[in-house]
């Protein structure tokens, strides 16, 4: 797990309560923006989904989520190519990403 925040541990000195709080925003920013993402491939504006695509990949590289980011880069490609169906698809991949996320997050906590 600590190799998720490893990075932010660095820049930080080790201050687990920064850390901590800019972990929980970027969960937080990801809860409240992803679904935008979903719904705007759903509308078929993939301008918009691009914008979130590329707002929330650019949060998540300051932690070491390797698939996450991939996902993104790839939901990033897919919308460029107007691939719905497939940005889709990897959208459900992104989803279990920010679950696991998440469980990074919590263990932050204790």
């Amino acid at each position: 797990m600590q190799e998720v925040f490893e990075t932010l541990y660095m820049l930080l000195e080790g201050d687990k309560d920064s850390v901590h709080e800019i972990a929980t925003d970027c969960y937080t920013q990801l809860k409240e923006d992803f679904p935008k993402i979903v719904t705007a491939l759903h509308k078929g504006d993939l301008s918009l989904a691009k914008k979130f695509a590329h707002k929330l990949k650019g949060s998540v590289m300051n932690f070491k989520t390797n698939e996450m980011i991939e996902h993104f880069v790839q939901l990033e490609n897919l919308i460029d190519q107007a691939n719905t169906k497939q940005a889709t698809s990897i959208c459900k991949e992104i989803e279990k990403d920010i679950h696991i996320f998440k469980g990074y997050v919590d263990t932050l906590i204790k």
